[in-house]
């Protein structure tokens, strides 16, 4: 795998490393609602990097959004409405945190347990 030269990358290109990393993350949109990244894909015809994500709401659907939709900045007047840089931004959902950390904790009381006894 050839190695990132970071001081010759471009936003764009950052931004598409840094969106790529959030497979299994939540994002909110810069209107509010909440989406989980389920994979990175490429379309099939064009080639295009596209971005597949469920809705946190409503029937939860599935999207397909080309990744260059997916990193574009907010333009000024939906910054100044809504106070968003990006279209979607990775957020950390605190309810979320505590039921993956507790899980895990109960994961792996289990296998010390399990393990401890023989």
């Amino acid at each position: 795998m050839d190695k990132i030269d970071y001081n010759n990358i471009t936003d764009k290109d950052y931004r598409m490393i840094e969106v790529c990393s959030w497979e299994g993350k939540i994002v909110k949109h810069f209107k509010g609602d909440l989406y989980l990244i389920l994979n990175m894909a490429e379309h099939t015809e064009t080639h295009e990097n596209m971005v597949v994500y469920k809705a946190l709401y409503g029937n939860c659907k599935i999207y397909v959004k080309p990744m260059s939709m997916f990193i574009e900045r907010c333009d000024k007047q939906q910054f100044d409405m809504y106070g968003q840089v990006y279209r979607f931004e990775k957020v950390e959902v605190e309810s979320v945190q505590k039921v993956t950390n507790k899980a895990n904790k109960n994961y792996m009381s289990g296998l010390l347990k399990k393990y401890s006894k023989n």
